[in-house]
């Protein structure tokens, strides 16, 4: 492969998915004594350096060279016009947030930074796909290795029941088993190389989403397996919230692709049928405890209870701060700031909610600036999406169930930026070129 640009983005994508080895620095956020009756560690974050962020710079240049030398970039559609000026706002608000209010400026503004990886990668994705539509299926290939990669990963974890202390690992020796009264508390929760299960589930459904319409066009063993693997991986984070958006997604699949479906299982046939069914009963350990145990998660110690008054809390303190928010980042210390004495206290960890999270940061306008490209994007693509060309329907598939698996996870989890962000970017992309499509079409 010859183009730098192609090149750098490809590696970018492939890094996305390792968060260390980093160049780290932390910060004291709370200290011990004042957590948990004073017997608590210190509660630190880190902030600092990772390979995405490296090769993502590296790719920016590659992109400015593109536009410097070949002057083959301009802003076609108006979501492409709303898109940036949707990142500018939102980035001139939560630096000003950070500048007026995070006790952590340095953390608040490198996290910020890494916040911005979502707009990049949605336009050089955009990019790509306008100026080397020959070179856009390279995507599938890199993103399939992520998901062979990660389940592997996973396998071996779910199989020894602890981490594997690999480099890679976000958590190296850790074995940890869920508390509460809704978690199946003998049973080890694999989160691959990402920093927690939750966040691997996601980042495997999303890449989900973006391979089955390649799996059903080409119909290739190694598709079919990757997407096989990310189910399993997803049923072993024990995600409830992923699984229920996987559900879903599949339930919309089958709607919008039966032909294609069709096809696809009179291609597997009924020996595939069978080893499916023999893998489904051998994971129901997993998934009919786990689906019995969530009808204790509204007694105390378990995670409603604690949602609500984390909610609460937080509803409080946005209150006080709506229009900049308290700066990227300072959720813990904010809310532990404000009720020392509240969840925070006994359970150290971001709103779970991410998009009261995402207001306590950068203030309502701020959240509004990031999701409106979204809702536009989403708007244009569901008017008319039964009468799309094959091309245009994979696209608006793509992007459409990616923003509902996002949706209905950041409505029960936290999000974490500078880590899954950039998928998030990946799928902004497939939006805006999913619009361009579209407008290409009507212009015709």
């Amino acid at each position: 492969m010859k183009n730098l640009f192609v090149s750098t983005f490809l590696v970018s994508t492939i890094s996305f998915a390792f968060f260390n080895p980093n160049k780290y620095y932390t910060i004291l956020v709370i200290r011990g004594v004042e957590l948990s009756l004073g017997f608590g560690k210190d509660y630190i974050l880190g902030y600092g350096l990772n390979l995405s962020n490296i090769f993502l710079f590296l790719n920016l240049v590659t992109f400015c060279r593109e536009v410097i030398i070949n002057k083959n970039f301009s802003l076609r559609i108006k979501e492409l016009i709303v898109t940036l000026l949707a990142a500018c706002g939102f980035f001139l608000i939560a630096l000003g947030g950070s500048l007026n209010s995070s006790p952590f400026f340095e953390a608040s503004f490198v996290w910020l930074i890494q916040y911005m990886q979502l707009f990049l990668v949605a336009f050089l994705l955009f990019f790509l796909y306008l100026n080397y539509k020959n070179k856009f299926e390279l995507i599938y290939p890199v993103l399939l290795y992520t998901i062979l990669f990660q389940s592997l990963i996973s396998v071996l974890q779910f199989i020894r029941q602890s981490s594997l202390g690999l480099p890679v690992e976000f958590a190296r020796i850790a074995s940890y088993f869920a508390p509460g009264p809704e978690e199946i508390n003998t049973l080890f929760r694999v989160n691959g190389t990402f920093l927690f299960h939750n966040q691997l589930a996601l980042i495997t459904l999303v890449l989900f989403v973006i391979l089955i319409p390649k799996v059903l066009e080409q119909r290739k063993k190694v598709y079919i397996l990757g997407i096989f693997l990310s189910l399993v991986t997803i049923v072993l984070t024990q995600s409830r919230s992923i699984w229920i958006a996987a559900t879903s997604v599949i339930f919309f699949l089958a709607r919008n692709y039966t032909y294609e479906l069709k096809r696809l299982a009179k291609l597997l046939g009924f020996r595939f049928l069978i080893y499916s069914g023999v893998f489904a009963i051998v994971l129901s350990f997993i998934i009919v405890p786990r689906i019995l145990l969530s009808f204790n998660s509204p007694f105390e110690g378990a995670g409603i209870p604690g949602r609500i008054q984390m909610i609460s809390e937080a509803w409080e303190a946005l209150k006080l701060s709506p229009w900049m928010g308290y700066g990227v980042g300072t959720n813990e210390y904010i809310l532990h700031s404000q009720f020392p004495g509240g969840i925070i206290s006994s359970f150290q960890a971001s709103v779970h909610m991410a998009f009261l999270q995402m207001a306590l940061e950068v203030g309502i306008p701020g959240t509004v600036f990031l999701l409106l490209p979204f809702i536009l994007i989403a708007r244009n693509l569901m008017s008319g999406f039964r009468t799309f060309s094959k091309k245009l329907k994979d696209f608006s598939f793509t992007y459409l169930s990616g923003v509902f698996v996002f949706v209905l996870y950041y409505l029960f989890q936290p999000h974490v930026g500078i880590v899954e962000f950039p998928y998030l970017g990946l799928i902004l992309g497939y939006g805006l070129i999913g619009v361009y499509l579209k407008t290409k079409n009507e212009g015709n």
